[in-house]
């Protein structure tokens, strides 16, 4: 599992060396030539050359940035390091990422949402997948993202989500790593 980490942190460390860098409208983005990729990671916004709707998918992008959700998602990355063996965390870690594109989307539509639903639905989805990265296009959360832009927000019912969702984990860990001592 660590070694599997340093290989993805290598692509991202290969990725800011070989991409683009441009300055938009004071934001620094890499630009990834023959590429429809977009996704963010900590500070760093990657966006191919060949996506449409640019303006878009940035703003998208900016709030992954502003939220460190990528920082959740490498914390992920950390616990399964240790407890690699707990299937919870990679299930986990996948609910966690949809939820980052459920707020992103929250955020993003809230000046145009026909230009948003037509920017998800136009794009390409064959796109790799770094697991610890905010990742624009996704095809399996397509639908779930639309469904979820056109549900009513319930910030206290989401918040008593997670609130429960974190201590059940911690729980879990701990009972999938302790060892028996006769």
């Amino acid at each position: 599992s660590f070694s599997l980490l340093l290989f993805k942190l290598g692509k991202i460390v290969s990725l800011l060396k070989t991409a683009k860098k441009e300055n938009y409208n004071g934001t620094v983005i890499y630009k990834l030539q023959n590429s429809n990729q977009a996704f963010s990671f900590l500070n760093y916004i990657f966006i191919g050359d060949k996506n449409q709707d640019f303006e878009v998918i940035l703003k998208h992008e900016l709030i992954h940035k502003t939220k460190l959700h990528s920082l959740d998602l490498l914390c992920m990355e950390l616990f399964k390091v240790v407890f690699w063996f707990n299937p919870l965390l990679y299930v986990f870690q996948n609910k966690l990422a949809e939820v980052h594109e459920f707020e992103a989307d929250a955020t993003s539509v809230i000046h145009d949402k026909k230009k948003y639903y037509e920017t998800i639905i136009n794009q390409v989805f064959q796109v790799e997948n770094i697991a610890f990265t905010n990742n624009f296009f996704n095809q399996s959360l397509i639908k779930k993202r639309i469904v979820m832009l056109h549900k009513s927000k319930s910030k206290k019912m989401g918040m008593l989500k997670y609130a429960t969702v974190i201590p059940v984990l911690l729980v879990s860990v701990m009972l999938f790593s302790t060892k028996a001592v006769a």
